[in-house]
């Protein structure tokens, strides 16, 4: 069980990673251009995947919902 909760925290990272890095991509450009919409796409879905494994690695970990809060509200 460690090892899939230590794989969620990594993606979770990863993902955040990339969706911080893709929505300045996707808020800099053109809005409707193809750099937006393929950006704004891979960040949707970073998003999703953020929100995803906070909600994996939560638990029902009092400590952790209000942090767990946060992902799912910002998605």
């Amino acid at each position: 069980m460690q090892t899939s909760l230590k794989f969620a925290l990594y993606l979770h990272i990863f993902a955040g990673f990339t969706a911080l890095t893709t929505g300045l991509v996707s808020m800099f450009s053109k809005k409707g251009s193809k750099v937006h919409i393929t950006w704004g796409t891979v960040y949707y879905w970073a998003m999703f995947i953020v929100a995803l494994t906070a909600l994996i690695r939560f638990q029902m970990n009092l400590r952790l919902i209000f942090l767990a809060g946060i992902a799912v509200f910002s998605f």
